[in-house]
């Protein structure tokens, strides 16, 4: 399985039913293709990705597979910040002997899927800076599908929104210093950041390798974020509060509800009629009690929909400012977002993001990020209930971020148990006088990659 993303948006958009009504939303259409070598019966191609994005075709069904080719359509459709614009291309069949296969596609969108270029704004509440190694490069260069009024500037400062949001809050404003190698992201929106910032990196490190590797350097300046994120946090969290308030009225009324017209049902079936005693008037009320907590019901699943994706983006920032502070390897970097998971749009009524990501961080403070002699071992577990507050999960969040200030690194028990045996084997083998190895032998070339520095440039997700 192929996918091919133009580089140049549809000319004529491709939206349907798009609940943006402010702004003319765009399309790009994706080709995908299916080729075997066999012709393979009743393959079913899924297309997966999150909202707010949405896909013309969700599922296309091929009755035989030679070489196959179909054309799906990407646009956005809602007016809250999406945390992602990738989608995956899934591929499911059976072989010949009946064994179930599953092929599975990432496809990348551009950013101007989701954003327009607008003029850059001078001030904003929230600011990242980004320090490299080496000297800044024009913005124009870096950007030129996403320039649009920008084009004719000097490359310093470009300015981006994401389409259906509101302009006073919601522009993103990238520069570029001329005496430092330094660039600055800043928005008036947290959650807005994450994918300005991740572009402005995966362009910096694609300009700079040019199909080889890059001694670039990329590091994070100031402190983290920490209290503008927990205002993201809080806010998706009182929304949870508010549907389970809405979810036990919702029931009472309708336990009401049925009360009452059984009561009706027995007074219609007496032979006796009896007076009504205004039950036909207070099922009325119920009934419009019943459709105005429904309407509530879906407004606050909407809210907490859009707020999901504001904490998504707000987790992904702050674990790559994280990884960029400290400089984690791809490793460390895996550890801190399975820890710290951005995963929040999973909707479970049992088990929310605020508890798992709870639990999850204080196994870790408790575990590989313990304090000597103190907090190692006592290994606690506790129940995945929906807390009152959010002041022990704030408590350690800043206690994770501090650990990581002073240790630098982050890794599990058993791979630090690893790597010290082996420094400890190779430093062993340097101090024995019978370990001398040639240059050129395979032995010596197994050492000294080990002593290679990786790249300080995390891969994003």
């Amino acid at each position: 399985m192929t996918v091919t993303v133009p580089s140049n948006l549809d000319a004529i958009t491709l939206a349907q039913d798009v609940k943006i009504r402010d702004d003319t939303i765009p399309s790009v259409s994706v080709t995908v293709s299916l080729s075997c070598r066999q012709p393979i019966a009743n393959v079913l191609l899924s297309i997966d990705c999150a909202p707010p994005l949405s896909a013309t075709q969700t599922a296309v069904s091929f009755a035989s597979v030679v070489e196959v080719t179909t054309v799906i359509g990407f646009y956005l459709n809602e007016t809250f910040i999406p945390s992602s614009v990738t989608a995956n291309a899934v591929a499911t069949y059976n072989t010949a002997s009946g064994a179930p296969r599953v092929v599975v596609r990432e496809i990348k969108l551009p950013l101007l899927l989701v954003m327009k270029a607008v003029p850059p704004m001078k001030t904003a509440t929230h600011k990242i800076t980004i320090d490299t190694n080496k000297p800044p490069v024009n913005l124009n260069e870096l950007f030129p599908d996403l320039l649009g009024m920008n084009a004719h500037g000097a490359g310093q400062a470009i300015g981006l929104q994401f389409f259906g949001t509101n302009p006073e809050k919601a522009v993103v404003t990238i520069l570029a210093s001329k005496t430092s190698q330094r660039y600055r992201l800043q928005c008036d929106s947290l959650d807005c950041l994450w994918l300005p910032t991740k572009e402005l990196i995966e362009k910096l490190v694609k300009y700079y390798s040019q199909g080889q590797k890059t001694d670039l350097k990329i590091s994070y300046i100031g402190n983290l974020p920490l209290q503008e994120y927990f205002t993201v946090v809080e806010e998706h969290f009182q929304l949870r509060i508010m549907r389970e308030k809405h979810k036990h009225v919702l029931s009472d009324r309708a336990a009401q509800f049925r009360a009452i017209q059984r009561r009706l049902l027995m007074r219609f079936k007496d032979k006796t009629p009896a007076p009504l005693a205004n039950l036909d008037t207070l099922l009325e009320g119920t009934y419009q009690q019943l459709l105005a907590l429904s309407e509530a019901f879906e407004e606050t699943e909407w809210e907490l929909e859009r707020t999901a994706s504001s904490v998504t983006s707000a987790t992904k920032l702050l674990n790559l400012l994280i990884t960029l502070s400290h400089g984690m390897m791809q490793r460390e970097a895996d550890i801190l977002e399975a820890c710290l998971s951005p995963d929040v749009l999973i909707a479970s009524d049992e088990q929310g993001w605020e508890e798992r990501v709870d639990v999850a961080v204080a196994h870790m403070l408790r575990t590989c990020l313990a304090k000597a002699g103190k907090d190692l071992g006592q290994v606690a577990t506790s129940l995945l209930t929906m807390p009152t507050d959010l002041t022990k999960f704030q408590k350690h969040i800043k206690l994770l971020c501090d650990r990581l200030a002073k240790t630098g690194h982050l890794s599990l028990g058993t791979e630090a148990d690893s790597e010290q045996t082996e420094v400890e084997a190779e430093a062993a083998d340097d101090e024995s006088p019978d370990s001398v190895v040639p240059v050129d032998s395979q032995v010596a070339e197994s050492n000294s990659s080990k002593k290679e520095f990786p790249s300080m440039v995390p891969p994003l997700t």
